[in-house]
């Protein structure tokens, strides 16, 4: 079975992208420091042996190292969205 890490993958399309990935039979490995607040949206696979969440922060390289061991494909779904989050970070 290949594994898939979704980096950025709490939102609205990773979570799409892990439901269709599961019922394909790969494991997900799911990225987030979820700051947005969206983990309600990764809960419903919180079950699933096949899915696996850190919520971790991908600016620490240190702590992403460990996490691309075995893996097939890394998908980068990552991002800062809409003009007030970025302002902020940018201070």
């Amino acid at each position: 079975m290949k594994k898939i890490i979704l980096v950025g993958g709490a939102g609205y399309i990773g979570t799409v992208l892990a439901k269709h990935l599961l019922n394909d039979n790969y494991k997900v490995k799911c990225i987030d420091n979820l700051i947005y607040s969206q983990d309600e949206c990764i809960n419903k696979f919180l079950e699933n042996e096949n899915f696996e969440f850190i919520n971790i922060d991908i600016r620490n390289k240190y702590l992403l190292d460990e996490h691309f061991n075995d893996v097939h494909s890394v998908i980068l779904l990552a991002g800062l969205v809409g003009d007030p989050i970025s302002k902020n970070i940018l201070k």
